[in-house]
């Protein structure tokens, strides 16, 4: 009978809003889905996975692709030759290990749906689970990064680290926060880029190897994220030690969370000087003891952002547009993988610039969504400058955008940055 009354004040309304607040559900059906899938396709492929264990090196010619169909199957390829090069000989073993881990997923989120009775032992499941996907999405990387592959395990870890006590650190110190972990990402990031297009002068890897690689691995850190979002929502609806509620087994997760209140908890204050060196950075205050110099009332800073922001996307969608008008003319065939790749990273970059301009009209007009402009800049920064380098130190022909516009690009970011660093949030 106590469990005819769980859910019945969780999930009775199908509005957009009440489905995601049932996250942990969805996201739990997610990983389960794709394991699956992984599994089945790993099973199937088994003798290719095997055949690419034994050859111990990647494939170094490009594909024959002369149609959606053939990308859609060299893609699956580049994932065969993962999996064989970091499963060793036992590709049927791992697929029915992971096939029943998907189907355990999907009986997790079958759970999270029906009650709230299995919140603690799922909490745990769901961390060590996050901890086992950020482990094997490291170890297939290594397979491309070499040991470099290590340093975005160590950015995985100080994320979830910082979500997890998130609640202990001193809230008016988040922009050093997010600059410390984005810093280690940084590192992690320029290191392996570099280390891949060495090895692609070299003739390691092609173009496409690279392309799918990084899906592959993105995909699996997402799967890593999601089952850390799950089990850090199931912590924070958990009601705290000595609680007593005759009524807390017919509470959804959301009303304990409510009724749990704020944590009451002793604030790590260890990055105050740091905060207060960053605020020091804006580049408009060096106008603002200047006595020949008065800085107009009107002209708000977010403005000049914004103006900066406009004159980056249309650099860069002269460059997206080029790239795109070869693809679309007569003369390109999809065997032209060099490319697609160069298409797909100006793509990412143009819509992160055009998110970056959106959030700060946002800001402009709410005053809100500050810590996501300066995540969001700070990694088109990132992009600029590991491209203009990449040009600079390694003989490549991945030009994503030409060196003048790479180096325009590159110098209108850093007052952008600046700029951001110098706010509280």
């Amino acid at each position: 009978m106590k469990n005819a009354f769980h859910r019945s004040t969780v999930y009775n309304s199908d509005t957009w809003g009440e489905v995601m607040k049932r996250l942990e559900v969805i996201f739990s059906y997610v990983i389960g889905a794709y394991l699956i899938f992984l599994g089945i396709v790993s099973l199937i492929k088994h003798e290719n996975i095997t055949m690419y264990h034994e050859k111990g090196v990647f494939s170094q010619e490009t594909p024959t692709i002369k149609n959606g169909l053939d990308l859609f199957n060299a893609f699956f390829d580049e994932i065969e030759m993962i999996l064989g090069q970091s499963i060793g000989g036992f590709p049927i073993l791992f697929s029915i290990i992971v096939f029943i881990l998907g189907l355990l997923f999907i009986y997790f989120g079958r759970l999270l749906k029906k009650t709230t009775d299995y919140d603690k032992p799922l909490m745990m499941t769901y961390f060590v689970f996050s901890f086992i996907f950020v482990m094997m999405t490291t170890l297939l990387m290594t397979v491309v990064y070499s040991y470099l592959a290590w340093l975005f395990f160590v950015f995985f870890m100080l994320l979830g680290l910082y979500f997890t006590y998130k609640h202990r650190l001193n809230p008016e110190n988040d922009k050093v926060h997010y600059f410390l972990l984005l810093i280690m990402f940084m590192i992690a990031y320029v290191s392996t880029q570099h280390y891949v297009y060495h090895v692609l002068d070299q003739d390691v890897f092609t173009p496409f190897d690279v392309l799918s690689i990084n899906i592959f691995f993105t995909v699996l850190t997402a799967l890593s994220f999601m089952s850390l979002y799950v089990a850090l929502y199931l912590k924070k609806s958990l009601m705290p030690w000595g609680y007593v509620d005759s009524n807390e087994e017919v509470l959804s997760r959301r009303l304990k969370r409510q009724k749990r209140g704020p944590i009451d908890s002793n604030k790590v204050y260890l990055f105050d000087p740091l905060h207060d060196v960053l605020t020091k950075l804006n580049p408009i205050r060096l106008f603002e003891d200047d006595p020949w110099f008065r800085w107009p009332s009107w002209l708000k800073v977010t403005y000049i952002e914004l103006f900066l922001g406009m004159i980056m996307l249309i650099f860069v969608g002269i460059e997206f547009n080029n790239r795109n008008g070869l693809l679309i003319s007569g003369d390109f065939k999809i065997s032209q993988l060099n490319m697609i790749y160069e298409w797909l990273n100006l793509f990412v970059l143009l819509c992160g610039v055009l998110l970056y301009i959106i959030v700060t009209v946002l800001n402009i007009l709410k005053d809100r969504y500050g810590a996501i402009q300066f995540v969001l800049i700070f990694l088109i920064t990132l992009k600029l400058f590991t491209s203009l380098s990449i040009k600079l130190f390694q003989d490549v022909e991945l030009a994503q955008l030409i060196l003048p516009i790479n180096l325009l690009l590159c110098i209108i970011s850093i007052p952008m940055l600046l700029i951001n660093l110098s706010k509280n949030y």
